[in-house]
């Protein structure tokens, strides 16, 4: 399909614009599928739709503020963060990693699984390598869990992070790789 220069950008006439209703339902023809509300539906349900994400705290350390755990003279933490951080709740969709290579392989029966994983976030959410994503012990994700009662179960460090991007490069969602970490402050 060609598109030819007009005086206010691509001319799109002959852009198949239909959608599929039953898969996004409540967009107009005009509206186009807007991946960031497709990813909030994802994870928070909407439009008859259950919540497909689960609930994680996402750990956000400030490396200009040293914490009373950082050892100035090795340059690392003891007996805790090195480093000031804020917590914030939110939801999330992990996937497996195969061993076998970086591709995303479906969960089946017989396969190997390893302790990294895909972590999608919403667009807005303030994420750098390096942060940690901690998972918890909820017996239901449908329900905002209770801020003061949280039961962290496994950690994991983020090792690499893609922004996935569209319409002028923004940010649409980001996928986080995340690893186990077995430390346990």
């Amino acid at each position: 399909m060609a598109f030819t220069w007009t005086n206010s950008g691509f001319d799109t006439t002959s852009v198949d614009t239909w959608l599929n209703q039953s898969l996004y339902g409540g967009l107009g023809e005009a509206d186009g599928i807007d991946l960031r509300i497709e990813m909030n539906r994802i994870l928070y349900g909407g439009l008859g739709k259950k919540p497909m994400g689960h609930w994680v705290v996402l750990r956000a350390y400030d490396r200009s503020k040293p914490s009373s755990n950082y050892n100035k003279r090795t340059h690392e933490s003891v007996g805790g963060p090195g480093y000031e951080y804020s917590d914030t709740l939110l939801r999330t969709r992990r996937v497996p990693v195969s061993r076998r290579s970086d591709q995303l392989d479906a969960i089946k029966a017989g396969i190997t699984i390893s302790d990294n994983y895909v972590y999608y976030f919403e667009w807005d959410v303030p994420i750098k390598l390096g942060y940690h994503i901690f998972e918890l012990t909820l017996a239901d994700h449908t329900n905002v869990p209770d801020p003061a009662n949280l039961d962290f179960c496994e950690k994991y460090v983020i090792r690499r992070l893609h922004p996935y991007r569209l319409e002028n490069g923004n940010v649409q969602y980001w996928a986080a790789v995340a690893e186990y970490d077995e430390i346990g402050y």
